[in-house]
């Protein structure tokens, strides 16, 4: 083989050319498709999760009305305890208009994946 062989071997053919700028194209295209889909569910998620937090401390709050009024530190624990642990809170706490805490409640950390899940 001559050298001019070898380079005219080594050359792309238009079709070639064309055939891997479209599959680099279609990847990076499907690459960036899925880290906006990507982003946007964990914006969704995040609304979600914070809307579904207000509720949660709206329900709270109409339950232990009464105890924060009265002061009851007792009934107004017992409240946050039993809606904390059915909705999955992590940590709630209730303080008085004059900001001193009432009451607070936290959720014990012994699962093998509590820190990922503090984190997140």
């Amino acid at each position: 083989m001559t050298p001019s062989s070898d380079r005219h071997d080594a050359r792309l053919t238009l079709r070639q050319s064309l055939g891997r700028t479209h599959l680099v194209t279609a990847f990076t295209s499907a690459c960036v498709a899925g880290i906006l889909l990507t982003l946007t569910a964990l914006l969704v998620m995040r609304f979600y999760a914070d809307h579904n937090l207000e509720l949660v401390a709206r329900a709270i709050s109409y339950t232990t009305e009464a105890a924060v009024v009265f002061q009851d530190e007792e009934a107004a624990g017992e409240a946050l305890r039993a809606i904390a642990e059915r909705e999955e809170v992590a940590e709630a706490r209730i303080y008085l208009p004059d900001g001193t805490l009432l009451t607070s409640w936290s959720r014990t950390m012994n699962t093998p994946i509590a820190e990922l899940e503090g984190y997140l």
